[in-house]
């Protein structure tokens, strides 16, 4: 089940090709305890700003336990706070000791390694591409969870992909119907691509 290839055009699946490092639940009690323990440390980093420390925190808990949603979720977010802050997140992540794995800038390796690499933290795309491959893999393990649809309409909406964006903020709103927040992120990709659509067409 490691470093799985997904494939297909779902809007729940892998239509991007996502490298998912693991999607095998956790071998022990002790391996999901120590999972849930590292997703905690990621969520106190993530609270301190400090995306890239919460993104490996997060990763090493897939490594332990890949059938947690939330872990996927969680990690999905730190990317596209990463993001946002590329190429200055390079020099943040240095700064916080974190260091390079073999192969992470792309590779099988990369995916599964854990590490993040100045390289990575420099490179806005491949970062958004890693929150849609997580907010991807979140909607396979819990379709019905209205925030993996929030969180695979934000990574699409962070790379331009409005009308996708959309969809999925659609998704998440049929099951839940009053979230504001779904409500407000699809009328932003709603607006962002008609304004793209008349700026084509102008």
């Amino acid at each position: 089940d490691r470093a799985r290839q997904d494939g297909g055009g779902g809007s729940a699946g892998g239509g991007e090709g996502a490298l998912v490092e693991n999607t095998a639940p956790a071998a022990t009690a002790e391996d999901a305890a120590a999972a849930q323990t590292l997703k905690d440390e990621g969520n106190r980093r993530f609270v301190a700003k400090d995306f890239a420390g919460a993104a490996l925190s997060y990763g090493r808990a897939i490594q332990l336990d890949g059938a947690d949603a939330a872990f996927f979720s969680n990690r999905s977010a730190c990317w596209i706070e990463l993001a946002k802050m590329a190429p200055t997140a390079a020099a943040a992540g240095a700064a916080a000791g974190v260091e390079a794995a073999p192969g992470v800038e792309g590779g099988a390796a990369g995916a599964g390694s854990g590490g993040l690499s100045p390289g990575l933290l420099a490179d806005q795309g491949l970062l958004l591409r890693r929150a849609l491959a997580d907010a991807e893999q979140c909607r396979l393990l819990r379709p019905d969870w209205p925030k993996a649809c929030f969180r695979q309409a934000a990574a699409r909406l962070a790379m331009g992909r409005h009308e996708d964006a959309a969809v999925s903020a659609f998704e998440g709103l049929k099951l839940s119907p009053e979230d504001k927040v779904l409500k407000r992120l699809m009328k932003e990709a709603v607006d962002k691509g008609r304004e793209e659509h008349l700026k084509r067409n102008a």
